[in-house]
């Protein structure tokens, strides 16, 4: 937690008006409490599973993928359920970066090191150890940088626009590993993303396409929907974390249309399957790839309407 007493005076009434704890409860609100609004530590008693430790036990992931097949995907494959474990820590992490990222230039460490996962009633949570949170040196976090929190679960530090970046691409998203190898980092630098996919692949006999896939989407969305907020500065975002991860932006396809408005909104459309249609309940997401294209950017585009004119 932060300094209190004498200490905390030092940053006077910022610390008073935003914590770092505020920052992660915000997020969470805006990812529908999928991610945790407090740190979680070690957590194991709580039943979370670190990311660190499937890295080197892959299959670490089993409890986790046992309990949301019997509890909501009604399915013992565990090719198909532990995709859908995959795709929805992805999201969660995905969007809960880009939103912090683009609406208010900030980052969250989100390694290997940081994020452990666990079952929950609406789906995969994801949570966090600890803060480490990057910040510009014009934010209003920024004085808190020189400050040593009294139990090592709260850092700040100051970066340029450019480390943020760098972060967001490849300290939280990260790049594939070559499949069958044991990842040769610790665990601190091993982007969250990029683990949960090495777990998936060392358990299951599974390309990584959708899995990437799921990762770009979420990139496209989140940025979709912060535009309705942020306006051009998304648009602006969104070209830059594209062209700076072409990979991902191979995975989706972007669509613009008419806001009805004035303006536009662009938003993604996945090019992979996610695997969620061959499960019993046989459910397509909006932007299913098997839907008819047509059908996708209609629904799509009244959807992305209904939230501009909310924001106006």
């Amino acid at each position: 937690m932060l300094p209190e007493g004498p200490t905390a005076g030092r940053v006077g009434r910022v610390a008073a008006a935003e914590r770092p704890l505020d920052v992660l409860a915000g997020l969470s609100a805006l990812v529908h409490g999928r991610l945790a609004p407090t740190t979680v530590g070690d957590g194991t008693e709580s039943g979370w599973i670190g990311l660190d430790r499937m890295l080197v036990d892959p299959w670490a992931i089993a409890p986790l993928v046992t309990a949301s097949g019997a509890n909501r995907f009604r399915s013992d494959d565990w090719g198909l359920v532990v995709a859908q474990v995959a795709r929805e820590s992805i999201q969660v992490l995905v969007t809960a970066a880009v939103n912090l990222w683009t609406r208010h230039r900030r980052l969250l460490a989100m390694t290997a090191a940081d994020v452990v996962l666990r079952e929950g009633a609406a789906g995969t949570e994801v949570g966090l150890r600890r803060i480490r949170l990057a910040v510009l040196a014009d934010d209003p976090l920024a004085p808190l940088a020189p400050l040593a929190s009294r139990d090592g679960e709260v850092e700040v530090e100051v970066v340029t626009e450019a480390a943020l970046l760098r972060g967001l691409t490849e300290r939280v998203i990260g790049r594939a590993m070559p499949l069958g190898a044991s990842p040769n980092s610790t665990a601190d630098r091993v982007a969250a993303v990029a683990a949960i996919v090495a777990t998936v692949r060392r358990t299951s006999r599974s390309g990584q396409r959708h899995l990437w896939g799921t990762a770009g989407l979420a990139v496209g969305s989140a940025l979709a929907s912060a535009s309705h907020v942020v306006g051009d500065r998304a648009d602006g975002d969104r070209a830059t974390l594209f062209a700076a991860r072409r990979d991902l932006a191979r995975t989706v396809t972007l669509t613009t249309v008419d806001d009805a408005l004035g303006g536009t909104v662009t938003f993604a459309l996945r090019r992979t399957c996610c695997l969620l249609l061959k499960l019993p309940d046989e459910l397509q997401c909006g932007t299913c790839s098997l839907r008819d294209h047509e059908t996708c950017v209609a629904r799509m585009t009244d959807w992305h309407r209904d939230q501009r004119r909310s924001a106006r």
